[in-house]
């Protein structure tokens, strides 16, 4: 097994892609990715670092049946990840979902949705820093159920209604908290003409985990949460298009503490002249608690699309980010900042160059950090049955905490068959 992994890790990615097909009505699509890569610091060491090849297994399956607007897809995934030398960092998780939903052209639709996933994961990945390697595997499953109910009033007006349960456990994780959740809401949705639609929804939620939260909550073990929300998509133009999204709610735990937090999202896309695309998005957020806490989030990103000839395209993206909060009399702000560079080719070969940059400030005797992020991407579409792909991806983090400083470079190389 370990020899064959150590192949497969040479070669790089190979993904099957099975072609649909049909019988007694229903759909059967299959695939199978294996992702290799050589990661030369999989335990993020500050020193002696511990380098080794990965293999990453992705099969899927799933079963689709479409009649008189009905419709049903059950669907199983499933992500496996071995080591060739250090098999204790290995890990699995596995998905099965159902998606069923009636004909939503009709006055009453209803919808169900089951998604379940289980996997065995590590609790920490860093813990081979350490002489004894002791109990760090830990297993988790996460269980949900989303029920809902359509009415369509009139042409213009629509009503949701859903309700969700959710389900977590661990085991061997004594970090983890196992919870159960249960929540509903309700929404109105109304078409404002041919090019605009307004969203209004209600939400509740109550969760209760099986244990106190941290000392900050004073050992409250549950809370509820109620929000409203406001949506609305316009299309101001054949050149422009807007999306507006502002959240607002109140959190209170169950000793008598709260919390009340708002966010606020917007979008702008402008087509500046044909072969010119311009993609405009800005966001933030608030939360502010009985302790005089406060939590502020806010975002800038931009992309510009610009074909040159037939046979080229250039597409630019930039992104900023900034985040404060205060807590116990300290402050801490984190910078986030991206930038990216991708050149096609003629629809078959691209270049793609990738650059991030995060930097935690707090005050002194507070860890501070700073996380530089490289990637470099040249990907080939030989032709609509077969691709290749070459990836390198560099991490650097500096930081006044030892352990938080370590370089990471992964190499992969990716081949990609469908039939």
């Amino acid at each position: 097994m370990r020899k064959g992994i150590s192949i497969a890790a040479a070669m790089g990615v190979i993904v099957l892609s099975l072609g649909a097909g049909r019988a007694r009505g229903a759909e059967f699509h299959g695939s199978l990715g294996m992702r290799s890569e050589y990661d030369d610091n999989i335990t993020l060491r500050p020193n002696n670092e511990l380098g080794d090849y990965r293999l990453t297994l992705e099969p899927r399956l799933s079963l689709s049946q479409e009649k008189a607007g009905n419709s049903l897809l059950l669907s199983y995934t499933s992500r496996q990840r071995y080591h060739y030398e250090h098999s204790e960092q290995d890990t699995f998780r596995h998905t099965l979902s159902l998606a069923a939903e009636s004909d939503p052209e009709k006055k009453i639709s209803a919808a169900l949705r089951l998604d379940d996933t289980y996997r065995f994961f590590l609790r920490d990945p860093r813990q081979l820093n350490q002489p004894v390697v002791v109990n760090n595997l830990a297993k988790g499953n996460n269980f949900s159920a989303v029920p809902s109910l359509r009415f369509r009033l009139g042409t213009s007006n629509r009503l949701i209604l859903d309700y969700r349960y959710s389900n977590i456990f661990y085991e061997n994780f004594p970090s983890g908290r196992d919870s159960q959740s249960h929540g509903a809401s309700i929404a109105w949705e109304r078409q404002l003409g041919e090019d605009a639609l307004l969203s209004l929804r209600y939400g509740y939620v109550d969760l209760r985990f099986d244990q106190p939260l941290t000392q900050q909550f004073s050992g409250a073990s549950g809370y509820e949460d109620n929000l409203a929300e406001v949506k609305l998509s316009w299309r101001l133009s054949p050149q422009a298009d807007v999306q507006a999204d502002y959240l607002q709610g109140r959190r209170d735990y169950d000793n008598g503490q709260n919390l009340d937090y708002a966010t606020w999202q917007t979008q702008l896309a402008l087509q500046l002249f044909q072969p010119t695309r311009l993609r405009l998005n800005y966001s933030q957020s608030l939360t502010n608690d009985v302790f005089g806490r406060s939590y502020k989030s806010r975002g800038f990103g931009a992309d510009l699309s610009q074909e040159i000839g037939k046979r080229v395209t250039l597409l630019l993206e930039a992104s900023s980010r900034r985040i404060t909060y205060q807590r116990l009399n300290r402050n801490t702000s984190i910078s986030k900042a991206g930038a990216g560079l991708r050149v096609q080719l003629g629809g078959k070969v691209s270049l793609q160059l990738n650059e991030s940059f995060q930097d935690w400030s707090a005050d002194p005797g507070d860890t501070s950090r700073k996380i530089y992020t490289s990637e470099v991407l040249l990907s080939h579409q030989v032709n609509e049955w077969f691709s290749c792909e070459l990836r390198y991806v560099g991490i650097q983090s500096k930081s006044n905490f030892a352990l938080n400083e370590y370089d990471v470079s992964r190499y992969s190389l990716s081949l990609r068959a469908a039939f």
